[in-house]
C-alpha cells in the first residue's frame, strides 16, 4: 500500500456518514477500516504489525494481515456461473475489514480464543456483545429468526456467537456453542452452501 493511502481512504469515509451514528443499524465494511485507523492513532503502530504482535504471534497463529498479497499455493476464488477463477490478488489495498490470509485449521484456532479467551479475556467476550443491537430484518434474509450484531460478532438467542465473510467466491464462518466448550468453522472458495446450517450440523456432531 502506497504511504498515505490508508489514511486517505479513512478520511474520505469519516467525511460522507451514511446516517447519523445511533439512527439504525447497517453493517459496513468501511467501519472496519476506520477502526483499524483508530487503532494505527491510538498505539502508533502500524494495523498488521499491531495484530502480529498482540493476536497472531502469542496465539501460534499461522496468520498475516495482507491484502492482494499473493501466496503460493492459495486457493482461488470459483464463479460457478463463469466456470472461472479469479485471480489471486484482490484490487483492493485497504485493510482492517479484511485481508487476513490464513488456513481453515487456523481459523478455527482464531475462533477457539473467542471461546476461551486466551488473548482478551473475559473482556474481549463481553466487548464483543455488549451494546449489540438486533439485526432481524437481515438475519431473516438467512433463515434465521433473531439476533444482534455487536462488535463483529453476531449472538443468537441460544448465546451462540457466529462470525461470517464473504469476498468474491470465498466464504467463512465460525461459530462458537453456546455453552463455550466447541468452535468450529466453515470455509468455502465458490457458490457457499447455507454456512450457518453447516455450522450447525459440525456442532451437532461435535456435542454429541
Amino acid at each position: 500500500m502506497r504511504p498515505g493511502q490508508q489514511e486517505a481512504i479513512s478520511a474520505m469515509l469519516a467525511s460522507q456518514p451514511e446516517d447519523p451514528p445511533g439512527k439504525r443499524f447497517s453493517y459496513s465494511n468501511s467501519n472496519y477500516l476506520l477502526l483499524a485507523h483508530v487503532v494505527e492513532r491510538v498505539t502508533g503502530t502500524p494495523f498488521p504489525a499491531f495484530l502480529q504482535e498482540e493476536f497472531f504471534t502469542p496465539l501460534n497463529l499461522r496468520m498475516t494481515l495482507s491484502p492482494a498479497v499473493d501466496v503460493p499455493g492459495k486457493a482461488k476464488s470459483y464463479d460457478d456461473k463463469d466456470r472461472s477463477f479469479t485471480p489471486n490478488s484482490s484490487p483492493w489495498k485497504q485493510y482492517g475489514d479484511g485481508s487476513v490470509q490464513t488456513t481453515p485449521g487456523e481459523f478455527v484456532r482464531w475462533a477457539d480464543n473467542y471461546r476461551t479467551g486466551r488473548i482478551g479475556g473475559k473482556e474481549l467476550l463481553t466487548g464483543v456483545t455488549e451494546g449489540a443491537v438486533s439485526v432481524g430484518d437481515v438475519l431473516r434474509q438467512r433463515g434465521i429468526e433473531e439476533g444482534r450484531y455487536g462488535a463483529g460478532m453476531l449472538l443468537l438467542p441460544d448465546k451462540s456467537l457466529v462470525h461470517r465473510g464473504e469476498w468474491e467466491q470465498f466464504h467463512s464462518t465460525f461459530k462458537v456453542s453456546p455453552d463455550r466448550n466447541t468452535a468450529v468453522t466453515v470455509v468455502c472458495n465458490t457458490d457457499s452452501p447455507d454456512n450457518f446450517r453447516a455450522a450447525n450440523q459440525l456442532l451437532d456432531i461435535w456435542t454429541q
